[in-house]
């Protein structure tokens, strides 16, 4: 199954945060990321994780883990 990639702002609006925290989370190594070009990606599984070790999610009622994974509204499984 291909892997589905997040802009800076998709995950910013998806975790309710401004973009600058998402910037500041992957310059301080806490949100994986990979780099297309000069642009920053956040991959799918990499944000499940990140909100799996406890990072915020939008709410509570938002991110639920049901034993499948995280599941966050607007993420969108490829």
């Amino acid at each position: 199954m291909e892997e589905k990639f997040y802009t800076i702002k998709q995950v910013a609006e998806m975790l309710s945060v401004h973009r600058t925290t998402v910037y500041d989370w992957m310059n301080a190594g806490r949100l994986a990321y990979v780099q297309v070009g000069e642009r920053r990606r956040i991959q799918q599984s990499d944000l499940e994780t990140f909100i799996k070790a406890g990072h915020p999610a939008k709410s509570e009622a938002d991110a639920k883990d049901d034993g499948e994974g995280i599941t966050i509204p607007g993420l969108v499984a490829a």
